[in-house]
């Protein structure tokens, strides 16, 4: 029988798998079109699950005076009524197997000398005195200036405590930086409190890794001013 080889090529992989095994050509055929069909529906699941993930991507927009927009995944954060003075609260399903809440309220400013950038510092010890005050178990672990996306701002970590759990937080102080040629006309008078609450697990070990690992680290990277997603 001859080879269905072109002349001057080679042998096909059957052939050479068949002379090292010694079993027929036409069954190592039969074998790698088997093997290309799973690997070719194991890459057409991955795709559809890749769609339905997206598919799940909650979006959040919010107009008015104080507009901004997130993404956060639904299938690890149900959007629930926010509390007294918030304008978003996301939180972990009642079974989740550990406490996520993520929230976002507005603070306004008082009137301040100097620039946003200097003023906001000060606020966030303010703020921290506050937290201090209304939790016996908060613990101040740190805090610095922060920027998420073209968001700047200040930032507080921290740790608590809830049912007797270690709960770690992270309260983020962001503002809308105003062009460089509108600095002087238009600061920034009120703050975005954007408020993170991750019970300690595996992925957050620490207060530090709150908002960069797990479920609350999509809603904060793509947090944004405006009432349009990018």
């Amino acid at each position: 029988m001859s080879s269905p080889v072109r002349e001057g090529l080679g042998p096909t992989l059957p052939e050479l798998l068949s002379a090292r095994t010694g079993r027929p050509a036409r069954t190592w055929t039969r074998l790698l079109i088997g093997a290309a069909v799973v690997l070719l529906l194991v890459a057409v699941g991955v795709r559809l699950a890749q769609r339905e993930a997206a598919e799940k991507t909650g979006v959040v927009v919010t107009g008015g005076l104080f507009p901004f927009n997130l993404a956060y995944d639904e299938t690890r954060l149900e959007r629930v009524d926010p509390q007294r003075g918030e304008r978003l609260r996301l939180v972990s399903p009642p079974d989740a197997p550990t406490l996520l809440e993520f929230t976002v309220a507005q603070r306004r400013l008082d009137a301040y000398p100097g620039d946003a950038a200097g003023y906001v510092p000060v606020l966030a010890s303010v703020v921290a005195d506050e937290l201090a005050a209304a939790d016996p178990d908060f613990r101040l672990r740190g805090e610095g200036r922060a920027r998420i996306n073209d968001n700047p701002g200040y930032q507080i970590t921290f740790q608590t405590k809830r049912d007797g759990r270690t709960v770690y937080g992270k309260r983020f102080l962001l503002y809308d930086d105003p062009d460089d040629d509108e600095a002087t006309v238009n600061r920034p008078t009120v703050v975005a409190v954007v408020t993170l609450l991750n019970g300690r697990s595996d992925a957050v070990p620490r207060a530090d890794a709150v908002g960069g690992n797990g479920p609350l680290k999509t809603p904060l990277r793509s947090f944004r001013f405006g009432a349009s997603r990018p």
